[in-house]
């Protein structure tokens, strides 16, 4: 005769075990998320750039412990107050980017990401490698990265391959600030690749879009998902004469647009600013200025 309860006691304290086993990793996750926290939001409130590389550092020491954490890429970050996290609607995608600000107001920019293909976890951390003087370089790779805050992403299919379209933030100093869109893929080897050729200006194709205004001003860029449309600001000179000093470049009361075709976004000059945040589309419409605002606008 089977005695279940000798099965069931050691099965039991097994069950007890990993139970265990798992509140610990929780509870891990949960310091490590917290330790984060303190020292960016501490790291502000230091007078000097080395004490604030410090704290930035130990952030550095515990993110990657935390992207080699087995479970990693199901770890939950929502209380990770002091980085941007955005995740991809296929589930594959993680990204974590932050800054910091120097007492010259100058930054430095981190980041990492999680992808996950076929089952199979990776991660790569992300270098800041900005040179102001050779902005146009491609910036491709992870470990040279052109470095933002990044605080949307968007999805686009194209030809069976997926493009992430990321929308940051990037201070310069204390006189220029920029705004920032580039696209992100993956190799069949599941490495990233930033700054693929996916804007066209007319008939320049670029491989990312760079905003530069004043620090002292607010720019608009988003994604209207409605309109499936990333909406911006057009920014100008605010004095004659001033062209090309981005410090006194803000909004002039127009707006610009970027609509996806083809593989590509391509720039829409003067929307309508009635159209510009909501309007009727129409697909058979191919310039957005002639397209009719929404009734209830």
């Amino acid at each position: 005769m089977i005695n279940y309860k000798k099965i069931f006691i050691p099965f039991f304290i097994l069950f007890q075990a990993v139970l265990g086993m798992a509140q610990q990793e929780d509870y891990y996750v949960r310091e490590s998320i917290s330790e984060i926290n303190y020292l960016l939001e501490n790291a502000k409130d230091y007078y000097e750039d080395e004490d604030i590389k410090e704290n930035n550092n130990s952030v550095l020491e515990i993110m990657r412990e935390l992207m080699e954490e087995p479970d990693a890429f199901s770890i939950n970050f929502d209380s990770l107050s002091q980085i941007s996290v955005l995740e991809s609607k296929d589930g594959k995608l993680r990204i974590f980017s932050w800054n910091i600000m120097f007492q010259d107001m100058t930054n430095k920019f981190f980041g990492f990401i999680q992808y996950m293909n076929n089952d199979q976890y990776f991660w790569y951390e992300l270098k800041d490698k900005t040179d102001y003087e050779k902005e146009k370089n491609k910036y491709n790779f992870h470990n040279q990265w052109f470095g933002a805050i990044y605080y949307k992403m968007i999805e686009k299919k194209h030809k069976g391959k997926t493009i992430y379209t990321l929308i940051g933030w990037k201070g310069k100093d204390g006189l220029i600030q920029q705004k920032v869109i580039e696209s992100l893929e993956f190799t069949h080897k599941s490495l990233p690749l930033f700054g693929g050729k996916r804007f066209k200006i007319k008939n320049d194709v670029r491989n990312r879009i760079i905003f530069n205004f004043s620090a002292k001003v607010q720019m608009l860029l988003r994604y209207n998902a409605k309109q499936d449309l990333i909406v911006c600001d057009h920014l100008a000179p605010g004095k004659a004469g001033m062209e090309g000093h981005f410090e006194y470049y803000g909004p002039d009361y127009s707006y610009d647009a970027f609509e996806f075709q083809r593989g590509r976004w391509f720039y829409l000059s003067d929307i309508d600013p009635n159209k510009a945040i909501n309007y009727k589309k129409n697909k058979k419409v191919e310039r957005l200025k002639n397209r009719e605002p929404e009734k209830e606008f």
